[in-house]
């Protein structure tokens, strides 16, 4: 939490600095659809794989996280090919589908890792700010203002190391996930209301 607070801050600034308010404010609203998303694909069972199947690994919470990132990806990619006549929107929205994938990923290892007690999280978020800091240096050092080519930093961050992690555990034994799947159902509302607290105001920034 700590060094994606840093991250956050220090790209922050520098994507300020660079696109100025307007591209800020879109990648800001790209970046908390991309949330909202991830809760609604993960469903609630990143809350609930450790509390009902203490000692899984991350393969259940792969079968788990599997059907919603797909659903989720699938719809900001067809959304890109809607959007073809205006080209910026139809790549954010592609990149939307990257982004939403990437953080999903990252929130089921992360439940994984607080249900079988391992250490595989912790890199992975480590090396997704690392890639984040360093792209986001590269676009200031060489002026660029695209919200595209930010938005593509952020996929970056997120898809490369979440991936690279969940097939490094694809060999690992699975778990019945459907205890899991029907606590989430139960929780979803309540998290579905706490994002919708936490980023509706975020959302209607670039409205504003």
């Amino acid at each position: 939490q700590l060094s994606i607070a840093a991250a956050a801050l220090a790209v922050n600034v520098l994507a300020a600095r660079v696109m100025g308010p307007s591209g800020r404010g879109q990648i800001a609203l790209v970046l908390q659809i991309s949330y909202v998303l991830a809760v609604l694909a993960l469903a609630g069972t990143d809350r609930a794989y450790p509390a009902v199947m203490p000692g899984a690994n991350a393969a259940g919470m792969r079968q788990l996280a599997a059907p919603g990132i797909a659903i989720a990806t699938a719809g900001c990619a067809t959304t890109s090919l809607v959007l073809h006549s205006r080209p910026q929107l139809a790549v954010l929205a592609g990149l939307l589908a990257l982004i939403t994938a990437g953080n999903a990923m990252l929130t089921g290892l992360r439940a994984a890792d607080a249900t079988a007690g391992t250490r595989t999280y912790l890199p992975a978020a480590l090396t997704g700010q690392a890639v984040l800091v360093a792209a986001a240096a590269v676009l200031t050092a060489t002026g660029t203002s695209s919200p595209t080519a930010w938005a593509f930093a952020y996929a970056l961050s997120l898809t490369i190391p979440a991936g690279v992690l969940w097939v490094r555990t694809w060999h690992q034994p699975d778990h019945d996930p459907r205890p899991a799947r029907k606590l989430g159902w139960k929780l979803l509302p309540g998290t579905i209301a706490g994002i919708i607290a936490m980023r509706a105001d975020r959302i209607m920034l670039p409205a504003l």
